[in-house]
């Protein structure tokens, strides 16, 4: 082989192991926008930037797998190098806006520049639009950090792990980067557990619903929270998500996952508000209308001119609940005792015939402000039988009767 082409084949093969940064490919973590924060988590984008990957074993490296990074000439800690992506802590600065990058490695350095500012918004995330945050249950219910809370995303595992969408009243907390100074400073390249408050406000916007995080501040070093109650009317399912702080919002595109369940606690019992039922009623095999309706919010049965009975019912909430009871006479008093459900004063009075068994079941689909409801009774007395079925809707009230 000529010298000419032995000496062309090794430059270019040294020249391409040079690192290089690519355009605009300096940017806070989860973000495209080339500004970052002093002390912020930052990733470059561009290719050679390291032999291959190494990550940090939580001790703030200034050099890692051989890559190390300078910001505006001061060392940056590494978290996470490979040759295409470095993940990154920017040091500590009190300079502003355009400074110098250079990233070095065993065969070469790379230098760009990048803009530094006191405020550089961004949300981190779970996937390319699901932002990272956890609800947390005080109740022991969650499903990691035993029981302490949930996964903030789409109910479900479409993630590839349990995730939860947050319902109205749940505590969230949001995670980010470069929301701005903080009271007390917290220095870059040290390991930091606490809360340090940002100075300047910072202002969730939420499906375009403005919300005040009742803390926003930095938790762990460079990682910033935002923790807010959620409040109803902010719709369902994935819906938009930015901060805004200093002047400035996050990148868009980003989602909040919510979810709008049954309204009402599990442990809260539902009271019968309007119980209307129509049907139609066979007597001894004549048949005549008849309904079941509210009473004092409790069900009443009408059968004609046959007589009426009430009831006071008080149940768990459910979204599939059926109770069915049997019945025992004395004299005009008709007592019956539930089968099946959690029930209380379950007792009518009559001035029916004397009856001498029967049964009524009754099924009720509740939703988050009606129900529907089908139901059936047999009662067989001293002179005939009686049996009726019954469909119809329902409304609920939260709260005990």
């Amino acid at each position: 082989m000529p010298l000419e082409s032995l000496t062309l084949i090794v430059s270019a093969t040294c020249y391409a192991q040079v690192p290089t940064i690519q355009p605009n490919g300096i940017v806070p973590l989860n973000s495209t926008t080339p500004t970052i924060q002093a002390g912020e988590w930052v990733s470059i984008y561009g290719s050679n930037l390291a032999s291959g990957t190494a990550v940090w074993d939580g001790t703030f490296p200034t050099s890692l797998g051989g890559t190390s990074v300078k910001v505006n000439g001061k060392a940056a800690y590494l978290w996470y190098v490979s040759p295409g992506q470095i993940n990154m802590q920017a040091p500590s600065d009190t300079a502003t806006g355009t400074v110098p990058v250079v990233v070095t490695t065993a065969k070469g350095s790379a230098s760009s520049t990048v803009t530094l500012g006191q405020f550089a918004p961004s949300f981190l995330l779970l996937d390319t639009e699901h932002v990272t945050g956890i609800i947390l249950r005080a109740d022991g219910s969650g499903a990691y950090g035993g029981g302490t809370y949930d996964i903030l995303g789409p109910t479900g595992s479409a993630l590839g792990y349990p995730t939860v969408a947050a319902a109205a009243g749940d505590s969230v907390v949001l995670y980010g980067v470069g929301l701005g100074p903080t009271a007390p400073t917290i220095l870059a390249g040290q390991p930091f557990s606490g809360a340090a408050p940002t100075i300047a406000e910072v202002l969730l916007l939420i499906n375009n619903v403005g919300v005040t995080p009742s803390f926003a501040g930095l938790s762990s070093a460079g990682l910033y929270q935002a923790n807010f109650t959620v409040p109803s009317g902010l719709g369902n399912g994935d819906v938009s998500l930015q901060a805004s702080v200093g002047g400035l919002q996050t990148p868009s595109g980003v989602v909040l996952s919510l979810q709008n369940p049954v309204a009402v606690a599990p442990s809260s019992p539902w009271a019968l508000e309007e119980f209307v039922l129509e049907g139609t009623l066979a007597v001894d095999g004549q048949t005549t209308l008849a309904s079941i309706g509210s009473a004092n919010y409790g069900p009443s049965l009408s059968v004609g001119t046959l007589g009426t009975a009430s009831a006071s019912v008080r149940s768990p909430v459910s979204l599939s609940m059926s109770f069915s009871e049997t019945a025992t006479a004395s004299g005009n008093t008709i007592t019956y005792t539930a089968i099946g459900g959690e029930y209380e004063n379950l007792s009518r009075s009559s001035n029916l015939e004397t009856i001498v068994s029967g049964t009524m079941t009754l099924t009720i689909s509740a939703a988050e402000t009606g129900a529907s409801a089908t139901g059936s009774i047999n009662f067989t007395t001293t002179a005939r039988t009686l049996t009726a079925t019954f469909t119809g809707t329902i409304l609920l009230k939260a709260g005990p009767l």
